[in-house]
């Protein structure tokens, strides 16, 4: 008998211990998680109108006008400009129309009006470069041809060209 109070003397003292503030033994448990984020690219696109102004019929020499694109995109993001064919269909000569009736007329990538700015179809060209997070400005340069046979009559002709900006 005197094995068993022995035994029971010290699972109390066992119980009490653990019970005794500080002395409690406490359990845990650790994990870990990862924080993450996905940063894309952005860019933005503006445009102005080319206004190539009023001209006198029959016109005796070319008309040029310009225009901008402007394209703000991220640092480091490659991007490129491509433009339409306009009403036209094809970027070997665009067509300022009222109607059926209209010029020729196209635009171009530089002041020399070589380059022909399309899609990179047909003969024709795009423009691009790499963001830097501030504005970058893009010339568009157009020509209305001179010696146009027959001649449109007098009236506001106009060509609507869609900016595509690729990155």
């Amino acid at each position: 008998m005197g094995t068993l109070r022995v035994k029971r003397f010290f699972l109390l003292f066992a119980v009490a211990f653990c019970l005794l503030p500080g002395h409690a033994r406490a359990f845990t448990k650790t994990a870990t998680f990862q924080a993450s984020v996905t940063a894309l690219d952005a860019c933005s696109l503006s445009a102005t109108p080319m206004n190539f102004g009023a001209v006198t019929l029959p016109a005796s020499s070319d008309v040029d006008a310009t225009s901008s694109i402007t394209v703000n995109c991220t640092s480091g993001t490659v991007w490129s400009l491509s433009l339409s064919s306009g009403a036209s269909g094809n970027f070997a000569t665009r067509h300022l129309l009222i109607g059926t009736e209209g010029f020729m007329y196209n635009l171009y990538t530089d002041a020399g009006h070589i380059n022909i700015w399309g899609d990179g179809t047909n003969g024709s060209i795009t423009v691009g470069g790499t963001g830097t997070g501030a504005d970058q400005v893009n010339t568009v340069y157009g020509r209305i041809f001179s010696g146009q046979s027959p001649l449109p009559g007098a009236g506001t002709y106009s060509d609507t060209i869609t900016v595509t900006l690729t990155y």
